[in-house]
């Protein structure tokens, strides 16, 4: 949907401030701060002096569950905020950059851009962001479904440069020069200058400046005729890199390159010893010794990897990738051909671009058949199972418990062993079995999840689920983004039946992703909708409607006077008629009435002046104890009759912190638990059998909190 972007190309960049200015005057400052033009600027470049005018805000934190935390990954990076610019003129250039390594790497930057671009098929497709990705850490193109089907896979780790990526060049590096001059003391030397040159390209991450230290020490004590051991390279690049910035010891880039770095040099090579000695391979002679040396000891690296980071990946992700294991065994050869085919490509443009085209062609097709794998991987079955969140102190325990197997302690006490990790399973299965059957036992679970300026409710009763909406104009990949995680965290597969209240991007936005990663079952939408589509057939309405009948979705048409099946919930629509023609698309929006639990739920869409007051004239029972906020909680002249005849106990608003700048709501709600998503993000109303209201605010509660009418 982001071909339907009323917003033009953006630019953004990292300013270290040195002042601030605000209504107090000029400040001295020592942060970072993220710069958002709402405009192309070509103009900046590291190293410039910039002077920028515009609003000034902190990250917002992530509001759902399981959504990515950007502020946090920004704070750790010493960035505290964001610099909205409206215009580039308002971003002026004091100074250049003068110096001769920032404008060096400025050069090799943009001319390893333009070597991996050169002669490329398609340089707007997600197979080439997959690229940039993989070989030069450049998300600046969206991954789109590809970057949430490498976290179903657990192999999100691939995203991020890291050692892997360094580990592959620095092996084909050395064996090129190794066999070009013959003297392991040159290839040492060519292998610290590739280092060298790599981490001034790509970003400069925990991950990857690990692996660069190390490996720069270990090659320079070989030149120097010397060996060092993997343990001290490794310590004498956590201190450097802590020095450098502390606050990383408590980022989960760190830990997971560290701690999965220290289990490889402990334990992977006793492992290929212990585990895979078998008296039967020595009877095919050499050919058993390749194999154990290559293939078992490959095993015993994937398996140890993926062993020791399993506890902290369920820590920070609240997730565990079964798949991740044997994804590993795959996608390293994978990796290693797209990598050493991509940065070949980019060696060969530079010195001839016919033949770089040529090899571009090849790492594109490589690139679309690694893709395809991940997403193939990422849909089966029990690719990643989500728990609730684990505590430190299971980690820890976790942690100790691997270390001991991996070490063989529990060789001869396989029963301490086996009690072991059946504590350690327990205990992170029990919270999440809990949480999941006290939700079952709800006579209806109504989620609002926090999308900015945009609308998506999750409506769940009995096994049976449905959605009402799924769209923000702040993202136009919201379900990538936030609505996709979010249900992963809570456990929902399967949506059985999806509708769409009416025409409006915000509304619907998030459709195609949602029908391409989860499993839909039919999708609902008014006349109205097909009306618009009709009439304007360049819209985003006729797009998703023929997406959706090329997935085999067909929208169904309904109006007022539907009714289904939920559960144990009863759904109607009252509005609109189906008959009847609207001057605005948000008077024809659908308006459904729930009954579940002696209590009723009135989702309005963006239902405005001529829909409310049609509704309160024609004497339409919409009396409801949770109700939705029309049109995102927008305050119009029939809004205080409109909420008298309602008379709601919570009152729910799906809205950006904008609706709130003026907001006349607070006098008429009196009494009313009022939840905002730019405030309280998701928020879980639960009505019990019995008829009791609970409620969940994500960013506020970690206990229910009573309605103040409810006993």
């Amino acid at each position: 949907m982001g071909r339907f972007d009323y917003r033009g190309p953006a630019t953004k960049f990292i300013v270290r401030a040195d002042r601030v200015c605000d209504e107090q005057g000029w400040r001295d400052a020592r942060v970072g701060v993220l710069v958002d033009v709402s405009d192309y600027d070509g103009r900046v470049h590291p190293g410039d002096r910039v002077r920028c005018i515009g609003w000034l805000a902190s990250f917002r934190q992530a509001a759902n569950p399981g959504e990515g935390d950007f502020a946090q990954m920004m704070r750790r990076q010493g960035v505290v905020g964001r610099l909205a610019i409206k215009a580039r003129g308002n971003c002026q250039i004091i100074e250049e950059a003068d110096h001769p390594l920032t404008r060096a790497r400025n050069v090799l930057i943009r001319g390893a851009t333009m070597t991996l671009d050169y002669g490329m098929p398609d340089q707007a497709s997600q197979t080439n962001a997959l690229l940039h990705t993989l070989l030069l850490g450049d998300r600046r193109q969206q991954l789109g479904d590809l970057d949430e089907a490498f976290r179903d896979a657990g192999l999100a780790h691939l995203l991020a440069i890291s050692g892997l990526h360094l580990g592959i060049l620095v092996a084909g590096t050395w064996w090129l020069a190794s066999w070009f001059t013959g003297r392991p003391r040159w290839a040492a030397i060519v292998a610290i200058a590739t280092v060298l040159l790599y981490i001034t390209i790509v970003p400069p991450r925990v991950p990857i400046l690990r692996a660069a230290v190390m490996t720069v020490v270990g090659c320079w004590a070989m030149t120097l005729g010397h060996r060092i051991s993997a343990v001290a390279a490794m310590a004498l690049a956590g201190m450097a890199l802590l020095i450098w910035r502390p606050s990383d010891v408590f980022s989960a880039g760190f830990q997971l390159s560290f701690t999965v770095v220290a289990g490889l040099v402990i334990f992977a090579g006793p492992i290929a010893a212990r585990w895979f000695k078998d008296p039967l391979l020595d009877r095919f002679g050499t050919g058993s010794l390749t194999l154990r040396r290559y293939g078992l000891d490959y095993l015993a690296v994937t398996i140890t990897a993926w062993s020791v980071s399993l506890p902290l990946v369920a820590y920070h992700f609240h997730a565990i990738s079964p798949a991740g294991l044997v994804m590993a065994l795959v996608m390293l050869p994978v990796m290693a051909v797209v990598l050493w085919l991509g940065y070949f490509k980019m060696l060969l443009t530079a010195v001839w671009p016919g033949g770089g085209a040529v090899v571009g062609v090849m790492l594109h097709t490589a690139g679309e058949w690694t893709g395809e794998l991940v997403e193939t991987a990422a849909r089966t079955p029990g690719a990643a199972i989500t728990v609730a969140q684990p505590s430190a102190l299971w980690a820890v325990a976790t942690m100790a418990v691997v270390a001991a197997l991996l070490a063989g302690w529990f060789r001869r006490r396989w029963i301490a062993g086996m009690i072991s990790v059946l504590i350690c399973v327990v205990w992170i299965a029990g919270p999440t079995i809990a949480q999941r059957q006290a939700g079952a036992e709800a006579a209806l679970r109504v989620n609002m999840f926090a999308v900015g300026d945009g609308s998506c409710f999750l409506l769940r009763s009995g096994d049976q689920t449905m959605m009402f909406d799924c769209g923000s104009s702040n993202y136009f990949d919201i379900t990538s983004v936030a609505i996709g995680p979010a249900l992963r965290t809570l456990g929902v597969k399967r949506i059985d039946t999806l509708v769409l209240s009416h025409p409006d991007t915000d509304h619907f936005s998030g459709t195609l992703e949602l029908v391409d990663r989860f499993e839909v079952g039919r999708v609902i939408t008014t006349q109205a909708f097909y009306d618009e589509a009709d009439e304007r057939p360049w819209t985003a309405a006729r797009f998703l409607l023929d997406e959706l009948e090329q997935r085999g979705k067909s929208a169904e048409r309904v109006a007022a006077g539907w009714q289904m099946t939920l559960g144990e919930a009863e759904v109607e629509a009252i509005w609109p008629p189906g008959n009847r023609r609207f001057e605005r698309n948000n008077d024809a929006s659908l308006v459904l009435l729930i009954r579940a639990g002696r209590r009723r739920v009135l989702l309005c869409g963006d239902a405005q002046h001529e829909a409310i007051t049609s509704m309160l004239q024609a004497g339409v029972d919409v009396k409801a104890d949770v109700l939705e906020l029309p049109h995102h909680g927008s305050f119009i002249d029939v809004s205080p009759q409109w909420l008298t005849a309602v008379s709601p106990e919570v009152a729910m608003q799906s809205s950006g912190f904008a609706r709130l700048r003026y907001d006349p709501w607070p006098p008429y709600l009196a009494g009313i638990t009022r939840c905002v998503t730019a405030r309280h993000g998701m928020v879980e109303v639960r009505i019990q059998p019995d008829g009791t209201l609970q409620i969940w605010r994500f960013l506020d509660d970690m206990e229910p909190v009573a309605s103040p009418n409810i006993k």
